[in-house]
């Protein structure tokens, strides 16, 4: 500002008024220019965008059938760090129908890239990835409001109740969303009529969001009944997983003292196994 005021002042000097309203002129062409110049490289940068978001849609559209395997997430990092942009992008489009924590820090990864084009579709996708459980939580919860068939209305409340959990193990949510998720988990089983509850699916859901998620307090004297009356393996490795939050090593050695490996049949459960008696022997 200061150089044009110095300007028009010398130009009123030595010229008089018809040299200072001539570069009056000159300045304001210049402006206009400037102002016609800036608009066109802003409109083609959203044209650009706008471009590279609808790739991303036909691309999502292609992939939409695959499935990532993450025994091949190393794979994946490496088109993180050395890949194409054609290679990043369809990693980009693959990764929104898996949005597990795992693909969900690759993409984060990707906000970072020295490439715009990746930048703006990994933001893209993050959105895609929201929107994905979103739209999942809203369908369950308009066909809850008209469905009368009882087999049906049990399988949505489990599907609700994982697609909570989900969306709360992809790292999506924000601190203060992931408790509110969480209280949704436990609404919906409150919600739920004591003929549900009492449903083996449902009681083994309740048992594991509830120790999964510290909920645990009025469930132990349950499941130890449990344990006395069906001697349920599993309800073995909750009540586990319990004393282990609690720190009761001994309780734990206890348990473990009671299982024979050999009558484990479910091969996660075995593992399950090998882990606490390996980590409390």
């Amino acid at each position: 500002m200061v150089k044009w005021l110095i300007l028009l002042s010398f130009f009123l000097l030595f010229f008089g008024y018809m040299g200072f309203i001539s570069i009056i002129l000159i300045i304001v062409f210049y402006f206009i220019l400037f102002s016609l110049k800036k608009e066109k490289k802003t409109e083609i940068k959203e044209n650009s965008n706008e471009k590279n978001i609808i790739l991303l849609d036909e691309i999502i559209k292609n992939e939409a059938i695959k499935k990532f395997n993450l025994n091949n997430i190393d794979t994946y990092k490496e088109i993180l760090y050395s890949g194409s942009q054609d290679e990043k992008i369809e990693l980009i489009g693959m990764v929104v129908f898996n949005p597990s924590k795992e693909y969900v820090d690759l993409i984060r990864h990707l906000l970072k890239d020295e490439d715009e084009t990746i930048r703006i579709l990994a933001s893209n996708s993050l959105q895609k990835m929201e929107n994905y459980f979103e739209n999942i939580i809203d369908n369950i919860n308009k066909e809850l409001i008209y469905e009368v068939n009882k087999d049906k209305i049990k399988e949505l409340y489990l599907k609700l109740i994982d697609t909570y959990d989900r969306f709360i193990e992809s790292s999506l949510l924000e601190s203060f969303q992931v408790l509110e998720y969480k209280a949704k988990i436990f609404q919906v089983f409150n919600q739920m009529h004591e003929e549900y509850l009492n449903e083996k699916n449902f009681k083994k859901s309740f048992y594991y969001m509830s120790v999964k998620y510290n909920k645990f307090d009025s469930i132990i004297e349950d499941l130890k009944e449990r344990i006395e009356n069906e001697n349920s393996i599993n309800d073995k490795f909750l009540l586990v997983e319990i004393y282990y939050k609690q720190n009761k090593i001994d309780l734990i050695k206890e348990i473990l003292k009671n299982i024979k490996r050999k009558d484990i049949e479910d091969i996660d459960l075995k593992n399950s196994y090998d882990y606490w008696s390996n980590y409390v022997f």
